[in-house]
């Protein structure tokens, strides 16, 4: 072109093994004119092209090419955050004059952001020594002073805790011996009123039968 750019355009909507071809296109291309239309939009193989311009991090130019045609869906997501040239409202020179200044412009923040410092400010950059802190005898001593401190607080605190758990453990033992002994005291009891019960029906002292002892512990 008389611009001396180079450009490569899918004219035969290549597809296959050609689709490779498309790939090595967008992977040495700087800048992608994406002609947003109807069928650019429908077409799988642009769709491919233009996602994989977006993976590469190329520059992404929308040219609007059909009267009235807002983008939408995967193509709507590409082009919304970028100032799109419309052909089809002004004329073909003034238009790519646009496009001419948006692909100048890219390569020039391309040159401009490169990040590589020059010799001289890297020669000017201060050398950065590393920060060490100074401490003295008297700051050390308390910080010695303050780990003792904190380890018998907490030393103390076990053997604190320890206690409660052994006097807990002895209140519970005591408790279950005291049951223990109810429950012998009991039996004794019951064995006891049960003896009485069957002398009484033996001598015929009441008309009525004894009542159950027997049978309400069995219960119990």
């Amino acid at each position: 072109m008389a611009d001396k750019f180079r450009v490569w355009i899918d004219l035969e909507e290549m597809h296959g093994a050609m689709m490779q071809v498309m790939a090595d296109a967008v992977k040495h291309s700087r800048c992608i004119l994406i002609c947003m239309s109807e069928s650019y939009y429908t077409s799988p193989y642009c769709q491919s092209e233009a996602q994989y311009a977006f993976e590469k991090r190329r520059v992404l130019i929308p040219l609007r090419v059909q009267s009235s045609y807002k983008a939408d869906g995967w193509l709507a997501f590409l082009t919304s955050c970028r100032i799109y040239v419309d052909f089809t409202k002004m004329n073909f020179d003034t238009a790519y004059a646009k496009v001419k200044s948006e692909i100048l412009r890219s390569q020039a923040n391309r040159k401009g952001s490169s990040g590589i410092p020059s010799r001289s400010t890297a020669a000017e950059a201060p050398i950065m020594k590393p920060r060490l802190f100074s401490t003295t005898s008297d700051q050390l001593k308390q910080f010695n002073s303050d780990i003792d401190q904190l380890t018998d607080e907490h030393t103390q605190e076990y053997i604190d805790t320890g206690d409660k758990l052994s006097s807990v453990k002895s209140t519970v033992t005591s408790l279950q011996k005291r049951v223990e002994l109810m429950d012998t005291r009991l039996e004794r009891i019951t064995d006891s009123l049960n003896w009485i019960m069957k002398a009484m029906a033996r001598v015929k002292m009441t008309k009525e039968d004894p009542p159950l002892i027997e049978h309400m512990k069995n219960e119990q």
